[in-house]
């Protein structure tokens, strides 16, 4: 994995946009990520202090593997990887 792999950002709709299908693939899986996007999404982003919500997706060959996001209340929380 390397570090150009990882596609950074801090709006949300640009993270759905880019790992929302996803997500939605295996929801029973993705149940955590799906309903804290959903929430913030519908509520307003998490902020507190000077940081914001932050969201990543690791892409290959086009193809989304895995997605994390970073709330500043709760640490970072990553869909499962493959040891690759």
């Amino acid at each position: 994995m390397r570090p150009d792999d990882w596609h950074l950002t801090e709006d949300l709709d640009d993270f759905l946009a880019g790992g929302g299908d996803f997500l939605r693939s295996r929801p029973a899986l993705h149940t955590q990520q799906l309903t804290v996007t959903e929430r913030l999404r519908t509520r307003g982003p998490a902020e507190q202090g000077d940081q914001a919500t932050l969201f990543g997706r690791l892409e290959r060959a086009g193809k989304v593997e895995a997605t994390f996001y970073r709330l500043p209340s709760r640490g970072l929380a990553p869909t499962a990887l493959t040891p690759e």
